[in-house]
């Protein structure tokens, strides 16, 4: 059966016959029928424009949420990177800090060991100076003093 239309309605004619309906009432009823169609016609287009702006409201909070997904995996990447630079940083800063107090240990190792042959050195020296002057004055003891 095909839509009618409000038109129609108001349109429509009925054969005539013998005692039939009256027919102001009929077209009054028609009447009423045709702005009530009417009326729901605008309504179901209004709700249908307000469908659709939902929609498009939708669409763009989708599209929102995709792109703030996107941006937030894109901070989360770029952050986890920054991480790694940083802890390659820290790991070389790390290892070239060791590697120097490794360095100095071993320079003050040697310079320690230096020292202690500078020491033992020096009391041989003092000893040999020391072992000359007693002999000496021993010999100047023997020989009778002044």
């Amino acid at each position: 059966m095909a839509k009618l239309t409000p038109m129609e309605i108001r349109n429509m004619e009925f054969p005539k016959k013998f005692r039939g309906y009256d027919e102001k009432f009929v077209k009054s009823f028609l009447e009423q029928v045709a702005i009530q169609m009417e009326e729901l016609i605008r309504e179901n287009m209004m709700l249908k424009e307000k469908v659709k702006d939902y929609e498009r409201v939708e669409e763009t909070l989708r599209s929102t949420l995709q792109a703030a997904e996107k941006a937030a995996g894109e901070i989360k990447k770029n952050a986890e990177r920054e991480a790694e630079i940083i802890i390659k940083e820290a790991k070389a800063q790390a290892e070239n800090i060791i590697k120097n107090a490794k360095m100095e240990q071993e320079r003050l190792q040697r310079e320690i060991i230096d020292l202690k042959t500078t020491k033992d050195k020096l009391l041989m020296e003092m000893r040999t100076i020391l072992e000359t002057h007693i002999k000496l004055l021993e010999t100047y003891e023997k020989k009778g003093g002044y």
